[in-house]
């Protein structure tokens, strides 16, 4: 994600290749961004479970564009280190994996029209090369995850819970979705609620941006009325 690239100094691979749109690469890059791809030897690409079949067609296409000399080897000669939990994204993960013979999308599920239905504007058949192009981008997307992967290595050890064991294994029974009622009367201990209030300064998970700004402007108007008032002028601090 964007915020998690800055606080690394990096960029999402969105923007570093400077791609206009997932559905293709659209314009060519300037000069200063194929000059600066030059130097790029490995390219390492966070948050796994996010990239579907085409997206990864998308990015082996833009960096063949952006590398020239490169152009007939897969990633334009860039070694791709993929990291991430392919069980945060179960459906997408399952889906880049997915022989072409099972590709089916949702207007072919649904039937969808066809040329042949007698559109006069030719809507219909325009829809349906679309979806035939769509296709075949997630057919050669499916052969670079099967294909053009040719390692992988599975941590088994959770580092941030790693001295804390009991709920280390509590949290990977949740992400394999095995977890028992223990598991969640477990979980359920550390729900803040108004009967049940952290101690000070414990860090605490939101499930919004919006919930994680207010608890954080709570936060500093309790640190603002933590501090000493100048008696002379009592309302001076706020």
């Amino acid at each position: 994600t964007g915020v998690a690239a800055t606080l690394l100094n990096g960029s999402t691979y969105f923007n570093s290749m400077k791609l206009p749109g997932m559905g293709g690469c659209g314009k060519l890059p300037d000069e200063a961004l194929i000059t600066r791809w030059q130097s790029v030897g490995l390219l390492i690409i966070d948050e796994t479970s996010f990239i579907s079949r085409k997206q990864l067609w998308t990015i082996h296409q833009r960096l063949t564009t952006l590398r020239p000399a490169s152009k007939t080897q897969l990633f334009g000669g860039v070694h791709i280190v993929l990291s991430g939990d392919f069980f945060q994204l179960t459906s997408q993960s399952k889906a880049v994996f997915t022989h072409p013979d099972a590709l089916v999308d949702d207007n072919d599920k649904a039937g969808g029209s066809s040329s042949e239905d007698g559109d006069e504007d030719g809507n219909a058949g325009q829809k349906a090369r679309k979806r035939q192009a769509a296709r075949l981008e997630n057919i050669k997307g499916y052969l670079l995850w099967s294909l053009g992967l040719n390692c992988a290595v599975e941590l088994l050890e959770n580092y941030r819970q790693r001295h804390d064991p009991e709920f280390a294994a509590a949290v990977n029974r949740l992400r394999t979705n095995s977890i028992s009622l223990a598991d969640i009367r477990f979980f359920n201990q550390f729900v803040i609620s108004p009967t049940h209030q952290p101690p000070p300064g414990t860090f605490f998970a939101t499930c919004s941006n919006k919930e994680r700004c207010a608890a954080n402007l709570a936060s500093f108007y309790s640190y603002l009325a933590a501090l000493p008032i100048d008696p002379g002028h009592p309302q001076s601090w706020r």
